[in-house]
């Protein structure tokens, strides 16, 4: 039972290195598992040099490939990028009621771009929403000319390398890097058209399709989860309604920051005691 519990704690070490020659290991009770780490990370060090193919893991809920010139940090769980909608100063994330009733708004539309993703366009208003991925947005990575740098689910590598390879269908893909691909162990054949980007290199799944989102520990996460339990289209149709409605009601505001006042500093007047006479005082 102990081992089992120190197991599920998966506490990497030196989780905040992606350089191919540090060792990041996952910490348990056991010496033994340290060195079978240990022994691992050196066999794919030799089988790199061959190859240039690389597996690591790059925390708990993420790993890397180094395919080449490739890097994918390919995530678990569709929570772990901590997504979140951008509007200048406002954010709304998944635990924040309007962040649904903005993917789910009838007039809600996407589109792949720089500036902007989500934009809701109609005679009432005009928003614009950047998507971010929180947790990706400070990896220590330096990224270096020539290198693809990607973020994906880790059921769905293929679809995203082959989508930034053709540049999103564009562009036909080079034969010469799709049997490199192969040699890897991926498959380009079949791909399912699961994947949003914004900017070919951050992929994720669509939002809106419930069904789809895999997360660890659901019940943290208060909207998703309730929608999730829904257990028919009508149901799930009135609890995005009323979400909708209650933010228009009440919509998330950007918190102002308190001002604190500043007084000028008072500047000590100090008396030149030196010509001062005391008392006389016999001791």
């Amino acid at each position: 039972m102990f081992y089992k519990k120190e197991v599920n704690k998966r506490k990497l070490f030196k989780e905040d290195s992606s350089d191919i020659k540090e060792f990041n290991y996952i910490k348990t009770a056991s010496t033994e598992s340290y060195i079978i780490q240990k022994s691992l990370h050196k066999i794919m060090l030799d089988y790199y040099t061959q190859t240039k193919y690389f597996f690591k893991l790059y925390n708990r809920d993420t790993y890397i490939y180094h395919l080449d010139n490739i890097i994918v940090y390919a995530y678990k769980y569709d929570n772990t990028p901590n997504i979140a909608l951008k509007s200048g100063k406002l954010t709304l994330t998944w635990e924040d009621r309007d962040f649904w009733a903005k993917i789910f708004d009838p007039n809600i539309d996407y589109i792949e771009g720089n500036d902007f993703n989500y934009f809701i366009d109609s005679e009432e208003k005009t928003e614009l929403y950047r998507l971010l991925a929180l947790n990706f947005q400070s990896t220590p990575v330096i990224k270096k000319e020539g290198i693809n740098y990607i973020y994906a689910p880790i059921n769905h590598i293929e679809e995203a390398i082959y989508k930034t390879l053709t540049k999103n269908n564009t562009i036909p893909l080079d034969q010469k890097i799709k049997n490199q691909m192969i040699l890897y162990g991926f498959n380009f054949e079949n791909i399912k058209e699961k994947l949003l980007t914004t900017d070919g290199s951050f992929y994720f799944k669509d939002p809106t399709i419930i069904d789809e989102l895999e997360v660890e520990n659901l019940e943290e996460h208060h909207y998703l989860n309730l929608l999730k339990s829904k257990k028919d289209k009508n149901s799930l149709n009135r609890s995005i309604a009323s979400i909708i409605s209650h933010s228009k009601k009440n919509p998330k505001k950007v918190l102002e920051e308190k001002k604190v006042k500043k007084y000028p500093e008072k500047k000590l007047k100090y008396r030149n005691y030196d010509n001062i006479r005391l008392p006389y005082k016999d001791n």
